[in-house]
């Protein structure tokens, strides 16, 4: 079964990936995150006055690829915007690729729960 990961950023900015994680993310042997989550880990590594050539280098060498939004994640990822709370739009577009790939949705995010595809790596 291929996964749909949210990759977050620690405390002080910089993207780490520990070895269990990533083994039990699968990332070795490849993952995938949409654009949109993508796009807005590139926004925050920068910032932070994180290096994003470096993260993107270590991003691409867990093989982690990006795959395009489509109209049905917007719309699944809309129909779940709560107001004022709940997972950002990037958050949401991750759990709609988890969605559509029918695929586990690994967070290190507290705030996503662990109900249904979504699995804490915390």
């Amino acid at each position: 079964m291929d996964r749909a990961y949210s990759v977050t950023m620690g405390d002080r900015g910089r993207l780490v990936v520990p070895a269990q994680v990533r083994q039990h993310a699968g990332l070795t042997a490849g993952a995938h995150c949409c654009a949109v989550t993508w796009s807005e880990v590139s926004q925050k590594v920068r910032a932070a006055g994180g290096d994003w050539g470096l993260a993107r280098a270590l991003l691409d060498s867990y093989k982690l690829g990006v795959l395009d939004a489509t109209a049905a994640d917007a719309e699944w990822a809309a129909l779940r915007r709560q107001a004022g709370q709940g997972p950002s739009l990037a958050d949401r577009y991750c759990l709609a690729l988890g969605e559509r790939l029918d695929a586990d949705v690994l967070t290190a995010d507290t705030a996503w729960g662990t109900s249904g595809r979504v699995h804490q790596i915390r």
